[in-house]
């Protein structure tokens, strides 16, 4: 039987060497708790997965999809200067320092997320149900859904600033949401865009893709990302918790009803995000989506 490789070990080592900082709040430590405890779900998880030939370290996928995680968090970043549901304290005052925490922490949303995507896959029972007939409206239709869902939060603040405009007058029609608490409210639709935008190009490609699952009656994959965003969502919330250096939100609904830092209601978005990074990994890179689905 093949045995785990050594970085499997690695990352049991990093995770317990945490957890026990975290326990002890040793702060020196626990401002690098999310990039660490993260790199050790990596190594840990990818272990197990190369025990089926499935290692995104073996197959040299994972610098790659670490790149394409560090610049879509970024993007991530950049939407949420418009709806403001999240931000950092306990932030390194040193500017290179913080920086190359940004990059580490970074560099490991997506890796996580599909790896953990990789093992519940293989425990997961075949879920079959009814087929979904796609056509050429729907495709279309849903990609320009998309982009819609992108632009909705930009609205309320740009209005904000309308008197910026030729004719502010061009606008009038959008004035009453010249408030940018109303863009608040509009995470949710940053978490769906890009799945409504990419899965009809996937499809069209003959990339991997969650709709081509949905006209094959095949809800494994799609069930296996839910558990896997929201069994991550909760390990982030977790670990996040007890870190020196964390962020909290701001989310505007229920705010009171937390489990840990984040508004419970928010865990719905760590599933629709797990599709998302899918969705994006299999358009920019789909080697990755290749090598955890190959048959174990």
């Amino acid at each position: 039987m093949k045995s785990y490789p050594f970085y499997f070990y690695t990352g049991i080592l990093l995770i317990v060497f945490m957890q026990i900082c975290l326990l002890l709040d040793v702060r020196i430590a626990t401002i690098w708790a999310t990039p660490t405890l993260w790199t050790g779900l990596i190594l840990l998880t990818d272990g197990i997965l190369a025990k089926t030939n499935r290692s995104l370290i073996q197959n040299r996928a994972l610098p790659r999809l670490a790149l394409i995680s560090v610049l879509c968090w970024w993007m991530f970043e950049w939407f949420n200067i418009f709806f403001s549901n999240w931000h950092y304290q306990g932030l390194l005052q040193t500017l290179h320092i913080r920086y190359f925490g940004y990059i580490w922490a970074f560099a490991t949303i997506f890796p996580g997320v599909l790896l953990v995507y990789g093992i519940i896959l293989t425990i997961m029972p075949k879920i079959l149900y009814k087929q979904f007939h796609l056509t050429s409206s729907f495709l279309v239709a849903s990609f320009l859904i998309g982009l819609f869902f992108l632009f909705i939060p930009i609205i309320p603040f740009s209005m904000y600033y309308v008197n910026r405009a030729a004719d502010p007058d061009l606008f009038i029609w959008l004035q009453w949401s010249a408030n940018t608490f109303y863009s608040e409210f509009t995470a949710g639709f940053i978490w769906l865009g890009f799945i409504f935008i990419l899965e009809p190009l996937n499809y069209l490609l003959n990339r991997p893709s969650l709709y081509a699952e949905l006209v094959l009656g095949k809800y494994t994959k799609i069930v296996s990302l839910l558990v896997a965003g929201l069994l991550c969502g909760y390990l982030w919330e977790f670990w996040n918790w007890w870190a020196a250096t964390k962020w909290i939100y701001t989310v505007p609904i229920f705010p009171q009803i937390k489990l840990f830092e984040m508004p419970i209601l928010g865990y719905i978005g760590f599933a629709t995000f797990a599709w998302e990074i899918y969705a994006i990994t299999a358009f920019v890179y789909p080697k990755t989506i290749t090598i955890l689905e190959r048959e174990h």
